[in-house]
């Protein structure tokens, strides 16, 4: 569709030549091309007087003002408190490595003491204890088994000489002399002071 041109605008010499160059670069026609800068001026509110685009600047500025303001916020509400933390954090790092080297403290001759070395100590002292009170244990379990053993031999040997005595005695009556019941109980207290 073609378009209808029913209006007219006027000026000098040296405008329409600037105009005629500016067409001519761009490839349009001067008609085409002016209608295309009321279109610009109007959309983009510029002022065609205004050479050093104040208004331009003060939306750029006004633009950069609303970024920075942007990342403050950014800043306050999540960097901040991210820094925070990472300080906290570091903190207790730094007081986990305290702790480590207070733990396990190397001596410049390579020899390690500190925390670790007295709980070793310690642990290894408590442990020769139980080994000692065990050895103890079972030298007394020895001597108690011995003991029992013992008992065992000496219930035996006054049930032989029971017996004997038993035996002795009741081949001898009442008869018999004396002297043979006499000679029997000596007999037999002799063995019984030999065990």
């Amino acid at each position: 569709m073609e378009k209808k041109y029913n209006k007219s605008v006027r000026f000098t010499d040296t405008t329409d030549e600037k105009f005629g160059k500016i067409a001519e670069k761009l490839g349009r026609s001067k008609q085409d091309l002016l209608a295309e800068m009321v279109d610009y001026f109007y959309k983009s509110k510029k002022d065609p007087a205004d050479l050093s685009d104040e208004i331009l600047k003060k939306e750029l500025g006004q633009g950069i003002n609303r970024i920075i303001s942007f990342i403050k916020v950014q800043e306050k509400d999540i960097l901040a408190p991210m820094l925070a933390e990472q300080k906290i954090q570091m903190e207790q790092i730094q007081g986990l490595g305290t702790e480590f080297e207070a733990f396990f403290e190397m001596l410049p001759e390579g020899k390690m003491r500190g925390k670790f070395v007295s709980l070793a100590t310690e642990m290894i002292k408590a442990s020769n204890g139980s080994r000692e009170v065990l050895l103890e244990v079972q030298k007394n379990q020895k001597e108690v088994y011995a003991m029992l053993r013992g008992k065992g031999r000496l219930q035996d040997h006054y049930i032989k000489i029971i017996e004997h005595y038993i035996q002795i005695r009741e081949g001898l009556n009442s008869i018999t002399q004396a002297r043979l019941v006499k000679d029997l109980q000596d007999e037999t207290r002799r063995q019984l002071k030999q065990i």
